[in-house]
Order: C-alpha cells, then structure tokens, then sequence
C-alpha cells in the first residue's frame, strides 16, 4: 500500500462585475452551483467553502437549502463552513446551495443619516486587532510606510478618501491574480484584483492608525461569461458609525462613488487570513492521488425591493 499524500488547492481570485441599480433593502434568491471533477486516480477529497450567515444591519439569510448535506458544518470567528468529505470519485459531484438572502445598504452615505436620526448603534472594536501587520498585509514595511506618510488630511474622512485615491493612482486593474501579490508587491508591481487593491487600501489605513478590515464575499448581480461573482472589498472603522464597507476597485473603475455602495454584497468574512481555510481564500480542497478540477457559477431567480422593518 503506497503512503497517502494529500495536495492542497484553493479557490482565489476575484473578479470586477457590472452593477445594476440597488434599492435599500434587496431580498434576493440565487442558487450558487459546483462541480467538482475528479481525477482518474483522485482517491479522496475533502473540500471546505464558506457558506453565508446573518450579520446584523448587513444581511439576513432566510433561507439555505442544499442539494447534498455537508457531511458537518463548522462555526469558527464569526465564519460558517460546509465541509464535504468524499471518497467515491467515480463520477463528478454536482452541489447546489440555494439562498435567500436580504442584503441591507449600510454605506458612509446612509449611516450618517441613520446617526443623524438616532437610529444607529455602534460596535466597539478591539483596535490593535485591525492595526496589526498580517500576511498580504505588510503594514511595517518601508515603502508602505512611506506611502502613508505621503497621504494628507486632517480627518479621517479626509485620510480615507485621500487613501482611495492614492490607491486608484498607483494600482492598474490586472485582471484575475491567480496568486494574490499581497499590498507590499501590489505597491511594487502596481496592478493588481480585487484582492490587491483591497490589500493596498487596508495596509495603507492601518499604517495611518485607522482599523480596516478586507471583506470577502459575493458580489450578487449578473456577471458576463468568463466573470465570477466573488468579491473582496473593505471596511473602515469611524468612531461614530462603526464599520463602514468601501470598495477600493469600483471607485477606482468610477463602478461606485466612495461613500455610496449599493446592496449587492453578500458578505462571507472579514477575515483576511483564514486558519480554516489555510489562508487561502473562500474555498479548501484537499484531495490525494490526482488533482481534481472544480467549475462554480451562480443563478439569480428573483430580486425585489422589500420594506425596512
């Protein structure tokens, strides 16, 4: 019997999508489908992907209905995970998971009205935790160090926006990265996804003393062929809104104003490196024997406006 050995791969990248017109409250049923091609000789596979959860004044999951059952569902930080476990690889596996979904506006624009009229109430957070240096988040660096210094503004809102556009100055939009560059060789490279303009925008705030936090999720309108719907954005801590989402690529494509985002992101986590996951991001598949290939897409059957309890 010849020793096993298991390969790791993951699901990475993110792509720009078209927008479509939001309303303040969406409720949205889509079915998000798998396909995972075994090899001729893949013995075993195990694959874990992040499932949606309701996260106050952002999103309420109604509804979660899967074609197969995962073999367990884990809870870890906030984050919920489907993990399968197969070792008849006959054939390939096909997976649905049909959601549906509120996704709730909560960007700069509509918080401050909520403050305004005394209806929001807001998180406190551990600082350090979102200052901190992580992988892919190079905050010490040299360079990126001298990149915040170079960004003026005597409010954090000022700072921010002065971010966004350092940021839009210095990052071209690549296309899919198969391998995230991280913010420090973003900053070198200057182009990048989703992934390094997030990275680059977060690195650079935290360098500055302001708490952000990349965002990774879907993005739930329609895509063109060779698009996906997966998505990384950011969130920025103010002191008197709590955590307000920016999205670092869209300003920079003029898709979507700084301050303004509409309700079409289903949040996943908030988690840059996922020890779950093995900081990989949104999905993990281990396998031994032969790779396997994996084909993923998504349906919208209905969307509609629905009134603010």
């Amino acid at each position: 019997m010849r020793p096993a050995i298991w390969f790791t791969i993951a699901i990475i990248g993110m792509l720009f999508v078209a927008s479509v017109q939001a309303e303040e409250r969406r409720r949205v049923t889509f079915t998000l489908w798998y396909r995972l091609i075994p090899g001729r000789g893949t013995e075993a596979l195990t694959w874990t992907n992040l499932v949606p959860t309701s996260i106050e004044g952002r999103q309420v999951i109604h509804d979660l209905e899967y074609s197969r059952e995962p073999t367990r569902l884990l809870r870890r930080n906030g984050n919920t995970y489907a993990v399968y476990e197969f070792e008849d690889l006959s054939r390939p596996i096909d997976i649905q998971i049909r959601i549906t979904a509120d996704l709730i506006r909560r960007d700069y624009s509509s918080l401050r009205t909520a403050k305004r009229e005394e209806r929001l109430e807001v998180e406190s957070i551990h600082e350090r935790t979102w200052l901190r240096a992580e992988n892919h988040l190079e905050v010490r660096a040299d360079e990126i160090r001298e990149a915040a210094e170079s960004i003026e503004g005597e409010t954090r809102e000022e700072r921010v926006r002065n971010t966004a556009e350092f940021v839009s100055d210095r990052l071209r939009y690549s296309g899919y990265q198969p391998d995230p560059l991280g913010a420090l060789r973003a900053l070198q490279f200057g182009e990048g996804d989703c992934s390094e303009f997030s990275d680059l925008f977060v690195t650079l705030c935290r360098a500055q003393g302001i708490p952000a936090r990349t965002s990774s999720g879907l993005l739930i309108v329609p895509s063109q062929p060779d698009d996906t719907t997966r998505h990384r954005w950011v969130e920025v801590y103010f002191d008197e809104l709590g955590w307000v989402p920016v999205d670092p690529l869209r300003h920079s494509r003029r898709g979507r104003t700084l301050w303004q985002l509409p309700n079409e992101y289903l949040y996943l986590s908030n988690l840059r490196n996922d020890p779950v996951l093995d900081n990989f991001e949104a999905a993990l598949f281990r396998y031994r024997g032969d790779p396997i290939e994996f084909e993923t897409g998504m349906e919208i059957h209905s969307d509609r406006r629905v009134e603010v309890p």
